[in-house]
């Protein structure tokens, strides 16, 4: 049974391959497969192992897959499989770039089944095709969610590197209209909050000029799309205008709209005297 279908993803080119090439990565998109191991080490190769355990037509299976061909150039990736008396067959993925952004996958697989579950799948060929196309949505799903994913982490990068640099436009070029931002310090348990972005971009400019030479560095930074959350630690390090040094870690605690900052909630670490 030849199979074959293409689609469009968010994901840039080279992201998308990197992560298709290795097969491990089956078990995160296609909900029949439980388990996914490389038993190699290293990069995806030409000769790299794969074993995958999961279920298919109802009865649990365990299925041996090794890399035959891989063209990193040509984002192409090909690997055979077995599954011990019931099934053999090969896999493959092309990856190609699209204008504009984001790529195009397409996905071939050739499968030959043998006894009884070939027996079954020509009793029940429906169920079999949804089976394969659930797990193609479901890599599409985790390419757009990952392309989500880079888009986001590329931007709070964005805004740290303004942070670093006192860029105010680079800053605000990601934030919302109506965005929050919560100061570390303040009267209320939140410390103090500041609506609008001008308001926000003000006082950013505030912290700015009351710690001249302020740096934001060793910034590090995570994101969970599916709460529209993320989160950035960081080491600010500059002296005040009243001649105070001041070297602390902290945190951002963001919430994202459309690819927009919402909300940055600021915390840092209160230094006291060594005892």
């Amino acid at each position: 049974m030849r199979l074959g279908t293409s689609f469009r993803t968010l994901l840039e080119a080279d992201a998308a391959f990197a992560y298709l090439s290795d097969f491990a990565s089956i078990e995160e998109w296609d909900p029949f497969i439980r388990r996914a191991e490389r038993l190699d080490p290293g990069p995806p190769r030409v000769g790299s192992r794969y074993h995958l355990e999961g279920r298919f037509i109802g009865r649990s299976v365990a299925l041996d897959y090794k890399i035959v061909e891989l063209d990193a150039r040509a984002r192409r990736v090909k690997l055979i499989g077995s599954g011990g008396r019931f099934y053999t067959g090969w896999d493959e993925i092309t990856v190609a770039p699209m204008t504009g952004g984001g790529s195009t996958i397409r996905y071939e697989a050739d499968i030959t089944l043998h006894g009884r579950t070939r027996l079954m799948v020509l009793l029940a060929p429906l169920g079999f095709l949804l089976g394969g196309r659930r797990a193609l949505d479901g890599m599409g799903l985790r390419l757009d969610s990952m392309a989500g994913r880079a888009k986001h982490m590329g931007m709070l990068e964005a805004v740290a590197a303004g942070f670093d640099t006192h860029d105010l436009d680079a800053i605000m070029a990601h934030f919302s209209d109506d965005a929050v931002f919560e100061t570390p310090r303040g009267p209320d348990p939140w410390g103090r909050r500041v609506v609008g972005r001008e308001a926000v971009r003000a006082a950013f400019a505030d912290r700015f000029a009351g710690i001249p030479d302020v740096r934001y560095q060793e910034d590090e930074h995570f994101v969970d799309l599916g709460a529209d959350r993320g989160a950035s630690e960081w080491t600010l390090r500059g002296t005040t205008i009243d001649g105070e040094r001041l070297e602390v870690r902290g945190c951002d605690l963001w919430t994202f709209r459309d690819g927009k900052v919402v909300r940055k909630d600021s915390f840092w670490k209160i230094r006291t005297p060594p005892t």
